[in-house]
């Protein structure tokens, strides 16, 4: 068994080059106190904040909300053509227009 080490933050900055910001946890209905690091603008990880009071732990949801705001993000709509077998680049207006003709027919018919 090897080190807990996590994914994302893995080899990316070191401990003296993030910038510590304290929130609270909005994914939870707890809402526990954490620390968001941050190396510029882009969010490198987030730990539970450290107290003498209660326990220091977050859920797996907090650590995981983190691949959203890097690897999973949605720029570009792309619609799945059946005939072709290939996926094309739409503008947000056209997307939007399939998605509706898609649930229109898909709901009543």
């Amino acid at each position: 068994m090897g080190a807990l080490t996590s994914k994302f933050y893995a080899f990316k900055a070191r401990p003296w080059e993030l910038t510590k910001n304290e929130s609270i946890n909005i994914f939870e209905s707890f809402c526990e106190e954490i620390v968001i690091e941050t190396r510029g603008l882009e969010v490198v990880r987030i730990l539970p904040k450290h107290s003498h009071q209660d326990s220091s732990w977050i859920s797996d949801k907090v650590r995981i909300i983190l691949d959203s705001f890097h690897f999973n993000r949605l720029e570009t709509p792309m619609v799945f053509s059946f005939k072709e077998n290939t996926s094309k680049i739409t503008s947000w207006s056209d997307f939007f227009y399939f998605l509706s003709n898609f649930f229109l027919l898909f709901f009543f018919f």
